[in-house]
């Protein structure tokens, strides 16, 4: 079960996943992904991870997203020293979004499917996933979140916002 107010997503600034993220040049990195092993398993799809989309048809071009609860399920996916580099490359971060800001939200075995409308409160290096402990993370969206809630109300349109600060 969760012990945290966020839910970890890895995405490009367009909100990606790394799995549909590009370079820069526009070249695609989810074919120079290492598929990674989870307990000597190659990573699991949403059906096979318990999570059912609830139209029965698929997640495919819907407005789900894909992302852990815990930070040790992220690290667990992305667990191959190679997967930095490239993440870089294509200007993909690690993302926390507020768990109260989540509509719906479906919990598998590796992964949680969810679905949101509210930006991330917070958008660090990916590299933090593997350079700190967890609370260290934590207390880093944690306090970028905060700095982006004074931002919230201050005196601008909310389509106005900046987005959430690099920590």
């Amino acid at each position: 079960m969760t012990t945290n107010a966020f839910i970890w997503r890895l995405e490009g600034r367009d909100g990606r996943g790394p799995y549909n993220t590009t370079r820069p040049d526009g070249s695609e990195i989810y074919w120079d992904l290492p598929r990674a092993l989870i307990d000597g398993h190659a990573h699991p799809t949403p059906g096979q991870d318990g999570i059912v989309a609830p139209d029965g048809w698929g997640f495919n071009g819907s407005e789900w997203r894909f992302g852990f609860c815990e930070l040790p399920q992220a690290r667990a996916w992305w667990n191959d020293p190679a997967v930095e580099s490239l993440l870089k490359s294509a200007g993909v971060h690690l993302v926390a979004y507020n768990r109260a800001d989540i509509r719906e939200r479906l919990e598998g075995g590796h992964q949680v499917a969810f679905i949101t409308h509210a930006e991330p409160v917070a958008r660090l290096a990916a590299c933090v996933l593997w350079a700190f402990d967890d609370a260290t993370i934590t207390a880093l969206a944690e306090g970028a979140a905060a700095e982006y809630r004074k931002l919230a109300h201050a005196d601008r349109p909310p389509n106005r916002l900046p987005e959430p600060q690099y920590a």
